[in-house]
Formats: structure tokens, C-alpha cells, sequence
């Protein structure tokens, strides 16, 4: 990695690449709009790709407050980097941003720009089943990656299995995706593996009255009579789910399952 240069750049000059950044947050850059200091802005670390373009790898939001304060052709100080790979982007975005903790969504998606392994396979889980990893929480997207790693560190074939009988049982509308429903139908996949038949449970969740939210509410009542976490309340109602008028190969009761 060569030494960096500063230089003063047009901030219409710098780029955003959703790929290394964060999810801009506009209330963070209408405050820093309002009170604005060029002189207090500090330094943008910017990387200059091969094709010439500068891209912000530290400090999209000072630069988007500077763009919305003072206009396009307004400069402020980059301390700018040659070729960069995107990984080494990501890996200094991530070493960088110890000011404002960025989300667990952009996180993961950076490490899945350095190419680790584990990221990776957990977005091929997903894609799979027709998701993606994005901070929103409709249109296919799922947020919650603290979830999914969970299930997939525990075992891998348990998230996948569960992907595919929420996404067969309610689609990919929320709140399919929410991460105690992932991590609930992952820990029963995760537990009772080949005891389950995985093509009964699909329908039998999609007959569920309400759907993934009424299964939720079950979960949080389950929850605030027996303790523990609604996680676990989601597995245990899943598990009531799929025995329910079973006559064989009924899978033990949640709570005495281990």
C-alpha cells in the first residue's frame, strides 16, 4: 500500500460505493449541516481507483454535510490513497470508523468485500432463497445478520433448511425476516436435524392464523410466562406447530428436546 497525498477535492468529485460505506444516516448530516466548522472537519480518506475516481473510504457523512451546507463546489482536505484493492477499502473503512459505530448491516457487508468466508457464504445462503443483506426490512432484505451468523456458526445446513421454509412458507415480506424468526426456525433445524421432515414444515408454518407476526405474539406471551429469550419462545411454538395432530415422527417437546 503506497503512502498517502493531500490534496483538496471538489466534494462533487468524491464518490460513495455502497459496497465499502455505511447507509448515509440524514439526521447525522442535517446536524453536522447545522453546525458546521471547515475548519473542525478533519481529514476524508479517499481512495483513487484506476479509472481516476475518488472514492470516500472515511467520512461520506462530513462530506454530504459540507455538499449540503456550502454546494458541489465546495473542497475540503482527502488524504487520498492509490491503488487500493475494494478489500483493502473495506478493511480501512472498518479499521477507520471508531467515532460513530456503524451498523451491523454495513459491517458484515464490508466483510463480505474482504472476502471472508463465512460472510460470504452466509449472502450465497440467502441469495439462494431469493434474499439479500440490505439495512431494509422489505423487498427481500434482511437486516438481521447477527442472526443468521448465529445459525450458521452453529450449522450451516440449519440456516439454509430454515431460509427455505420461511421463504416457502410466507415469502420474503417482513416480518419473515425477522431475526428471532431466522434464529427461532434455525435452532430447530440446528437441534433435531434429520428428524425433521422439511417438507411438512413449510405448509404447516404457512397455515399458522396471522402468519410470521401472530407466531411472534405467541412467542413473546410464551416468553413473559416461561422467561428465557423469544428466540427460544419462537423455536418452542415452532416445534408445537409441526407436531400438531402428528401421529408419527412427532420430534420431542422443545424444552425437554436436548
Amino acid at each position: 500500500m503506497h503512502s498517502p497525498d493531500l490534496r483538496p477535492l471538489a466534494v462533487s468529485s468524491l464518490i460513495v460505493d455502497p459496497d465499502v460505506q455505511r447507509t448515509l444516516d440524514t439526521r447525522r448530516v442535517n446536524a453536522i449541516a447545522e453546525s458546521l466548522n471547515m475548519d473542525a472537519l478533519g481529514i476524508i480518506t479517499v481512495s483513487r481507483r484506476k479509472n481516476g475516481s475518488y472514492h470516500i473510504v472515511d467520512g461520506q457523512h462530513r462530506v454530504a454535510a459540507v455538499r449540503l451546507a456550502g454546494g458541489d463546489d465546495e473542497k475540503v482536505m482527502c488524504r487520498v490513497f492509490e491503488k487500493l484493492s475494494l478489500a483493502d477499502e473495506a478493511v480501512m473503512f472498518r479499521l477507520l470508523n471508531n467515532t460513530a459505530k456503524p451498523m451491523a448491516v454495513d459491517l458484515f457487508r464490508v466483510r463480505v468485500v474482504e472476502g471472508d468466508p463465512d460472510a460470504v457464504r452466509i449472502v450465497d445462503i440467502a441469495r439462494e432463497y431469493g434474499w439479500k443483506i440490505a439495512q431494509q426490512t422489505h423487498g427481500g432484505a434482511i437486516a438481521a445478520v447477527a442472526a443468521l451468523e448465529r445459525v450458521y456458526l452453529r450449522d450451516p445446513d440449519a440456516l439454509s433448511k430454515a431460509l427455505g421454509v420461511i421463504t416457502r412458507a410466507w415469502g420474503h415480506e417482513p416480518p419473515a425476516n425477522d431475526g428471532r424468526i431466522i434464529e427461532g426456525v434455525g435452532l430447530v433445524f440446528a437441534r433435531y436435524g434429520a428428524a425433521i421432515e422439511v417438507a411438512d414444515l413449510a405448509p404447516r408454518l404457512s397455515s399458522f392464523a396471522g402468519g410470521p407476526g401472530a407466531l411472534l405474539g405467541k412467542a413473546k406471551g410464551l416468553r413473559d410466562m416461561i422467561g428465557g429469550t423469544q428466540t427460544n419462545a419462537v423455536a418452542e411454538v415452532v416445534v408445537e406447530t409441526y407436531n400438531r395432530a402428528r401421529r408419527t415422527r412427532a420430534l420431542p417437546p422443545w424444552r425437554t428436546g436436548r
